[in-house]
């Protein structure tokens, strides 16, 4: 499974912008309205949230997240390990409560 895989199972779902999109890595932003569909979407292919918004991350989680960024305080944290490497999903919220910011990466 890669990020590719995945945002193709999001068609539907309307996107703000995107920053970067490609078969390993994307960068996009989507609607807070439509934060339920995502989640979905990304807890049926990375399994449940290793860390919810609003909870410090732990060193293990800042160690899969540090390839996208780093994961903070203000982010949910999404990973699965595969045969080539980590799907590593990290999201949050703008300070304008309409927008989310989402990365998504294959970390080998």
């Amino acid at each position: 499974m890669t990020p590719g895989d995945i945002l193709k199972k999001c068609h539907s779902l309307a996107v703000a912008k995107t920053r970067e999109m490609g078969d390993d890595y994307a960068e996009l932003v989507f609607f807070r309205k439509d934060l339920d569909k995502w989640s979905q979407v990304l807890s049926e292919n990375l399994g449940p949230a290793e860390k919810d918004e609003n909870c410090t991350p732990s060193k293990e989680q800042q160690g899969l997240a540090k390839a996208l960024g780093g994961v903070r305080h203000s982010q949910t944290l999404f990973a699965r390990k595969g045969v080539n490497g980590t799907v590593v999903a990290l999201y949050w919220p703008w300070r304008d409560k309409t927008h989310i910011t989402l990365k998504l990466g294959l970390i080998p």
